[in-house]
């Protein structure tokens, strides 16, 4: 049974892996442009091998990550979150808004009201 390692990458090691790509971008562009001799995991063992000693994991380990740091940094979830803040913030300011009409036609319904109260109050003492 063999005892399986696996790396558990930090915020520090991103950061490692990224500058990793970043020199061995020749390698990389090598890769796209004569693919014949090389491929693309020989250039992630080379990134894998930049990160030796302080990160020991494997060039398909460094292309998994990658993904992941990609698709972390090009998520919508900011654009998600604001949209939905400016929604919740716009229906705020419409329900105040709303509210502070309706009370606004309540208030001139009760001086209406009040109005025709006085004005009925007359009449019963004409009638009286």
């Amino acid at each position: 049974m063999t005892d399986k390692k696996i790396h558990k990458w930090t915020d520090s090691d991103d950061d490692a892996l990224k500058q990793a790509i970043v020199d061995c971008e020749p390698i990389f562009n090598h890769y796209r442009t004569q693919n014949k001799a090389y491929t693309e995991m020989n250039a992630w063992d080379a990134v894998a091998g930049r990160l030796l000693p302080a990160i020991c994991v494997t060039g398909a380990a460094c292309r998994r990550r990658w993904e992941i740091i990609k698709e972390r940094e090009n998520s919508t979830w900011d654009e998600t979150k604001a949209l939905v803040e400016k929604y919740e913030r716009d229906l705020a300011e419409t329900t105040f808004d709303g509210v502070s009409e309706l009370l606004g036609e309540i208030d001139a319904v009760h001086v209406r009201i009040g109005e025709m109260d006085a004005k009925i109050d007359k009449l019963l003492a004409l009638w009286k």
